[in-house]
Parts: C-alpha cells; structure tokens; sequence
C-alpha cells in the first residue's frame, strides 16, 4: 500500500502515514478508473458543454487523507454496511426509467426500503462511514474545526451528534460523480437563504452534511436519526429519497437534465434583456 506524510483527518495526527481512502468504499461501485476534474476543467468546457482533460485515478475515486490505522478501522468497522446499502440503491435505479425522469421538468422521489436480517442493516454503521468519507474528501480543516465528527467516528461505539449537523441521502444517477469539500449553496427560492455543507456525490447515493442549517436543507430524506442508534442495533429503514442527477459542479444540485437546459435558456435570455455579459 502507498502511502505519504501528512495529517489524517480523522485522528488529526501530524506527520501521519496517510494511505489512499476510496470514496465510496471500493466494493460500493468503486474499483474501476475513474477521470477527474477540478474547477478549471469545469469553467473550460466546451461549447457543447463537455468537460475535458482532467487525470485518471486508476484506483478508482478518493484521495490519501486517513492513517493507515483510521483507513483500517473504519473500512472494518462500518465499510460493509455502505456497500450492501449501495447494492439495494442500486438496484432501485435499475428499476428506473432514468432517460425518463431525466427529460422531466419536476421532481420525483422513490421508495427505498431496508429491511432487517442477521447482516443489518446498522444505521449508526452507515452514517459514520458517510461521515468519514465526507471528512476523508474535505480539506484537513473541516477536521480540525470540527474535530467532534472524527471523534465520533473514531469511537465505534459512541452515539449521538449536536443538531447543529445533519445528514441527507439521495438517490444520484451520475452521470457524473462529484465531492466538494466544505461549500456553500445560495438557494434563491428561499430567500437567499445560504447552507453551508459537505457532499459526496457517487452513484447510487448523493451523501450530504450540512452545518448549521434547519433540517430542511435539501428535498430528499434526512437520515440524521441514524446517530442514535447503537453500533449493534438493527433497524428497519424506509426512506422516501429524491432521484437526482449529476450535470453539473454545483453542491447539491440533482436536477435532470431538462431543468438544467430549462434554467439555462432562462438566465441566458435574462441576461440579453439586461445587458448582461456571460459566459457559457
């Protein structure tokens, strides 16, 4: 295993030996070579849209930003339990017609149901693997200014997390897979009202924290209640998450492509009313 000097995100330790985290876990649709893009590529797109260049991560998406021992424990302790959740979310989209929903001007949300056996499902399991893959693909301060949510997830057996964070989960169809770190999404149909928040967004799930937000946030289920349940316990889950799609850099933002194309047409025709110089 590679790894490199630097401070895990999790433990916070200094001059740790960071080795590479696969995010989502690599049994969770995560093994093949994956093309990555930063800003830049984005803002360069082409005419038509299309996104070029970027660097191919051969192992599949993450980065190096958890010791050894952090990347070990966690991927032990609660690894399994995204990867048998990412096999039922997708079989859900299978079940979809997702070309349809993606031409829709509306919103559609779908039944996603967890029942118990022997294996699970563990809700406290699931949200701290979500919490470390968020923390894994941040910048090391969301870790050190938030150094509880490490602590949460380095102690297996602990519950319960201040209000102040809450969690989402959403069906993520792609096409295109995206973390952000720690951003903030100005959503002008409240009010300007802005959330700050952590997202990872791979098929078959979007992964989102915020911070400091009503548990409103976003119009998917919010699966905040699962950091209350013990490392042991089972519970059954039915959850009623939104369908989203990933066309474009924004945190949180699942429209199909047909609202995309629609709000695009709006604010460009908006801008020659008024004047405005933009950039496609």
């Amino acid at each position: 295993m590679t790894t490199t000097a630097g401070r895990c995100h999790l433990c916070r330790r200094e001059e740790a030996r960071l080795s590479f985290e696969h995010v989502p876990p690599r049994a969770a649709f995560n093994e093949q070579p994956t093309r990555v893009y930063g800003l830049k590529e984005w803002l360069e797109r082409s005419d038509d849209r299309e996104v070029s260049g970027g660097r191919i991560e051969q192992r599949g998406a993450g980065r190096r930003s958890l010791c050894e021992t952090c990347n070990n424990n966690t991927g032990s302790w609660y690894g399994n339990e995204l990867n048998v959740a990412a096999a039922s979310g997708a079989r859900v989209l299978r079940e979809l017609p997702l070309d349809e929903i993606d031409a829709m001007l509306d919103p559609m949300w779908a039944d996603v149901k967890f029942r118990q056996s022997e294996t699970g499902p563990h809700p406290l399991r699931f949200i701290k693997q979500v919490v470390t893959m968020l923390l894994a693909t941040s910048g090391i301060e969301v870790s050190e200014t938030h150094p509880e949510l490490g602590d949460f997830v380095l102690d297996k057996e602990r519950t319960g997390l201040d209000a102040r964070y809450q969690f989402y989960l959403a069906l993520y169809a792609g096409p295109n897979a995206r973390s952000t770190g720690i951003a903030q999404r100005l959503d002008f149909d409240r009010g300007g009202r802005v959330d700050t928040m952590v997202e990872v967004a791979f098929p078959p799930y979007a992964y989102v924290m915020t911070i400091d937000s009503p548990p409103d946030a976003l119009p998917t289920v919010n699966v905040t209640d699962c950091v209350n349940v013990g490392y042991s316990q089972r519970a059954d889950m039915e959850l009623q998450m939104l369908v989203g799609f990933g066309h474009t850099i924004f945190p949180a933002d699942y429209r199909t492509n047909a609202m995309v194309e629609r709000d695009y047409a709006e604010n460009k025709r908006f801008a020659e009313e008024h004047g405005i110089t933009t950039i496609d």
